[in-house]
C-alpha cells in the first residue's frame, strides 16, 4: 500500500500550522535544545482544534514538565483556565517560573505532587484533560479523572504509540516491557464502551475519547 504522508508531506503540513506567540517560540526552541520533552507541533495544532471545537474553557493537565503546554493552552483565549499536575521538583520549579514569568499566574494553575494521589481529593471539574505523564500510569490517571470530567467533556492521551513500542515487539527493549503492556492495556480499555475513542498517528501518537451515553439511559 503507498504511503501518502511521507517525511516531505509532514515537513509540509507543519509548515502550515501558525506560530505561536513569539514569547511560547521561543520556549519551544529552547526546551528542546535542553531536550526537554514537550508536545510535537502537530500535536499541538489538534490541541488547539479540540478546545475550540469543544468550547473548553477549563483544562486538567496530568504532566507539567516546564510548562509549555499549558501556557499553550492559555494563550488559546483568556477565559481558559488551566490546572496542571507535576511530580518532579525541577520542572515545577521550572513551569513556576515560565508562568510568572508570562504573567499566566491568573489562568494557570500549577501544582506539585503525585497526580494518582492528587487526582483522589480533586473536587474541581473540566471540559478537558491532557495526559502527558509517567506512561505506565495512564489507565491510572484516565479512571481517576473521570469524576473530574464535565458531560461532553474529552479526554486526550499523548505519546501512546511509545516510539512504535506499542504497535509491535519488535521495538519492544527489555526495560521497557512493563510500560509497553500497560500502554496497550490502557488503548484496549479506552476502546471499549462506554468510551469512544480515537488514535491519531501524530507526533507520537495521540488518543481523543470521549464518553458514549450511558447504557441505562438509552433504556430509560
Amino acid at each position: 500500500m503507498m504511503q501518502f504522508i511521507n517525511e516531505n508531506a509532514q515537513k509540509y503540513l507543519i509548515s502550515m500550522i501558525k506560530s505561536n506567540s513569539d514569547a511560547l517560540e521561543e520556549l519551544r526552541v529552547k526546551s528542546e535544545n535542553e531536550n526537554v520533552p514537550i508536545i510535537h507541533r502537530d500535536v499541538e495544532n489538534m490541541l488547539k482544534l479540540l478546545v475550540k471545537m469543544n468550547h473548553s474553557k477549563s483544562i486538567l493537565e496530568i504532566g507539567t514538565a516546564v510548562g509549555y503546554s499549558s501556557l499553550m493552552f492559555a494563550e488559546i483565549g483568556a477565559d481558559i483556565t488551566v490546572t496542571t499536575l507535576e511530580r518532579y521538583e525541577k520542572m515545577y520549579e521550572k513551569a513556576i517560573f515560565n508562568i510568572e514569568l508570562f504573567k499566566k499566574s491568573n489562568q494557570i494553575n500549577a501544582i506539585f505532587g503525585n497526580a494518582g494521589d492528587l487526582l483522589k481529593s480533586m473536587e474541581k471539574t473540566f471540559d478537558l484533560v491532557f495526559i502527558d505523564a509517567a506512561k505506565s500510569h495512564y489507565r491510572e490517571f484516565f479512571e481517576l479523572s473521570l469524576k473530574n470530567l464535565n458531560k461532553g467533556g474529552v479526554i486526550i492521551s499523548d505519546n501512546v504509540l511509545f516510539k512504535g513500542r506499542t504497535v509491535s515487539d519488535e521495538y519492544v527493549e527489555r526495560r521497557n516491557k512493563t510500560i509497553t503492556r500497560n500502554m496497550r492495556n490502557y488503548l484496549d480499555f479506552i476502546n471499549e464502551p462506554p468510551f469512544f475513542s480515537v488514535i491519531l498517528p501524530i507526533g507520537d501518537g495521540l488518543s481523543i475519547t470521549i464518553i458514549e451515553e450511558d447504557a441505562n439511559e438509552k433504556n430509560q
